[in-house]
């Protein structure tokens, strides 16, 4: 089988929850054992393909390797109509999001190995939460109904939290990891052969202006640092998604955003304990009879805007400089479908100082690692210099 019809495909947190959602659904729905995307495509289109290298980017090496095997279970269960096993590659790779050497290394063993990369799934997340506030858990339920298991303000998180390398956990973990792999892969997108690569960022319905503070921008302070993050995702997407387009070197690569709509994870499975963990799974289904379109509860239905962003044709996708997030949605039953909104009240100023910041603590970072004897690549800022095989 021609190489050029190869996705090659990175998923950060690819061992549990979404993650694990969106390497399922992307080998079913190339496996032809989902419905079709209904979409108009061409040669070029990464919609072509027929090939897959799955890269499942773990920080637990025996985690992603049950991950895999599940996600092989899951396609001999379908009954891979198509043989698309013989044209599947899984591979677990090592990465830790708050130990930056680790983001440099695993970018470095990217570019060594592969000639091109098509998606990047930046979906692996940390969140602190350490309790939860259970009068104001009612009396939000009692006052807002399902709305409070939407937008709850009961989830204590933990201040302060640093990593190793001296900067926020949950900043870290969810922002400046995720931003630095974006720089140093940024070559190996250019150099897909499709019409254009994908990044995606996994957001949140919570991403909110008013977690923003440009002062606590590790978000040491903030009482909200998982939500925070989110959003400051989305500001970082959407300005390299203009800084994309106006690049010819980097015209072809797209940041998106999407959100897995309201999932039972394990993220909050220590904070709550088995019992209420289950507990919790429940009121997400009460919701969902009573209405709420956002509880798709099961993260793999979480995955479907991801994989729809994915894969659609390059004409569907949104129009640079109109700021969308596509999130999951689902009917009462259970039928789960990708939903698009426009933001309102977005400040490009702001994406504009927020990437700048980063961008300028990922070139230290950068520099140091080389410095320190990291000579296999360059700063890998927009230069497809990969020349491995996918």
């Amino acid at each position: 089988m021609a190489e050029e019809r190869r996705l090659v495909v990175v998923v950060t947190g690819a061992n549990s929850g979404v993650g694990l959602g969106i390497c399922k659904r992307i080998i079913l729905q190339m496996a032809g054992a989902l419905p079709p995307l209904d979409t108009p495509t061409s040669g070029d289109d990464v919609s072509s393909a027929d090939s897959l290298t799955l890269i499942l980017a773990c920080r637990n090496k025996k985690r992603a390797a049950a991950a895999k095997e599940k996600c092989l279970q899951l396609l001999e269960k379908s009954g891979d109509p198509n043989g698309f096993g013989k044209r599947l590659r899984i591979e677990p790779a090592d990465l830790d999001l708050c130990n930056m050497q680790n983001v440099w290394n695993f970018c470095r063993t990217m570019k060594q190995k592969y000639g091109y990369i098509t998606h990047l799934f930046l979906n692996a997340g940390t969140g602190n939460f350490v309790a939860v506030n259970w009068p104001l858990c009612a009396w939000q339920i009692l006052t807002e109904g399902y709305t409070a298991l939407m937008y709850p303000r009961f989830k204590v998180q933990g201040l302060g939290a640093m990593t190793d390398d001296g900067y926020g956990l949950v900043w870290q973990s969810n922002v400046l990891g995720h931003f630095m792999m974006v720089r140093l892969l940024t070559g190996l997108l250019a150099a897909s052969p499709y019409h254009d690569a994908r990044v995606i960022w996994t957001s949140s319905m919570e991403a909110d202006l008013g977690n923003f503070d440009p002062d606590d921008w590790q978000l040491f302070k903030n009482k909200s640092p998982y939500e925070a993050t989110k959003y400051q995702q989305e500001l970082i997407s959407f300005c390299m998604d203009d800084q994309f387009a106006r690049s010819e070197a980097t015209r072809h690569v797209r940041s998106l955003v999407a959100e897995p709509g309201i999932c039972a994870s394990a993220i909050y499975t220590e904070t709550l304990g088995w019992f209420l963990d289950k507990a919790m799974i429940f009121a997400f289904y009460l919701c969902r009879w009573v209405g709420s379109a956002a509880h798709v509860v099961d993260p793999f239905k979480g995955a479907v805007p991801a994989i729809y962003l994915a894969l659609v044709a390059v004409c569907l996708l949104p129009v640079v400089g109109e700021p969308t997030r596509w999130g999951a949605r689902t009917n009462w039953l259970g039928r789960e479908y990708p939903a698009g909104v426009q933001l309102k009240n977005w400040d490009m100023q702001k994406a504009k100082d927020l990437t700048a910041k980063c961008d300028r603590l990922c070139e230290s970072l950068m520099q140091k690692f080389e410095h320190e004897g990291s000579d296999a690549v360059s700063n890998g800022f927009a230069k497809p210099n990969g020349n491995g095989k996918a």
